[in-house]
């Protein structure tokens, strides 16, 4: 299991990178990228990368998908906008 972990941090990371090499090509503010955080399939809540309740098989979205039908988590406590609903 942890080497799955490692596998699946290790793309996220390289996916992250590819972003911001993107953002940097076409001249843009690296502040300007969407923010991700991770999901499971049968979860209510978003999470950070990190969180227990994702490691191993999370799956990585924007945060502007994830506050439309998930609360942040409370162990975690992912990135919020001031309009998202507080954890359950």
């Amino acid at each position: 299991m942890s080497r799955r972990v490692t596998i699946r941090s290790a793309l996220a990371i390289v996916a992250g990178l590819a972003l911001l090499l993107a953002a940097f090509r076409a001249g843009r503010d690296t502040a300007e990228l969407p923010e991700l955080v991770w999901i499971t399939r049968t979860g209510h809540s978003y999470h950070r990368e990190d969180c227990r309740h994702v490691i191993g098989r999370g799956v990585r979205v924007t945060l502007a998908e994830a506050q439309g039908a998930f609360q942040p988590c409370r162990v975690c406590r992912p990135p919020v906008t001031p309009d998202t609903p507080s954890g359950r």
